[in-house]
């Protein structure tokens, strides 16, 4: 028998799956351990064995994300299978949230390949209100929509050398910022504070009331004491953009003054 005919084989043994309510949970659920107590004697009564492969996963806060499949293999032929893709989510405060996700996706996954009834339908359960387009997506969404997006963010913010082109590259992504988990917009934030920063910490210079007095020629942005002596201190030079031309203007208005 090929793994199918195994599959069907199993179907017919398994039909139903009741639900079940835990104490704290506001509605009633198939569990993990109800599903695999059903459908593993079935399976491997009429040769079939499964395990999950292809494992990705995301933490987000609390919350785990894992993207699996199901491969359910004939033992008598490991190379007769099929694989059931599925996805599982797990919030827990402590460790527990991966194998939380885990169960979860192996238990759906199990569900659909023998197409059992469990009296579950998430149409009418539904208690969480719609997030329309627009609303943040998770990292494993943006991940496999947007492959391309974090790694040519961190490519422009680092060959952002002044003020201006960092302001480019913030204007570049503001729109697709929107749709980022919260932790990939902190981290953004962050990386653009530190680069910003940098860019500073290369470019800033304060000197005295006489620019003329500077021993070298001045070929980045300055910021000078007002014309009165009081010190207006270190400042960010990324508020502007200067040339040499326009630091040869400050030169000659400070003279004539």
């Amino acid at each position: 028998m090929n793994i199918y005919q195994r599959l069907a084989a199993a179907m017919a043994d398994v039909t139903y799956i009741q639900k079940e309510k835990k104490q704290g949970m506001r509605y009633t659920i198939v569990s993990h351990d109800a599903v695999t107590a059903k459908v593993r004697p079935a399976l491997l009564k009429h040769g079939i064995v499964y395990h999950p492969i292809g494992l990705e996963f995301d933490q987000v806060g609390n919350r785990t994300e894992v993207c699996l499949a199901v491969r359910f293999v004939n033992i008598e032929d490991p190379a007769d299978f099929f694989d059931v893709p599925s996805l599982g989510y797990g919030i827990d405060d402590q460790d527990k949230g991966p194998g939380k996700a885990i169960s979860y996706a192996v238990k759906y996954a199990l569900l659909k390949a023998l197409g059992l009834e469990t009296g579950d339908d998430p149409d009418l359960d539904q208690e969480v209100t719609y997030s329309p387009p627009g609303e943040p997506l998770s990292a494993h969404a943006m991940k496999r929509d947007f492959p391309e997006e974090w790694p040519e963010l961190e490519r422009d913010v680092r060959a952002a050398t002044n003020r201006g082109e960092l302001t480019a590259v913030w204007n570049k992504h503001r729109e697709r910022r929107a749709k980022w988990p919260k932790a990939w917009r902190e981290k953004a934030d962050e990386m653009f504070s530190d680069r910003a920063g940098e860019v500073a910490d290369r470019s800033t210079e304060v000197i005295d009331a006489d620019p003329a007095s500077a021993a070298e020629p001045l070929t980045h942005p300055v910021r000078y004491r007002n014309t009165h002596g009081a010190p207006v201190g270190k400042v960010r030079a990324d508020y502007f953009q200067t040339t040499e031309e326009d630091i040869e203007g400050f030169r000659k208005k400070a003279a004539a003054e």
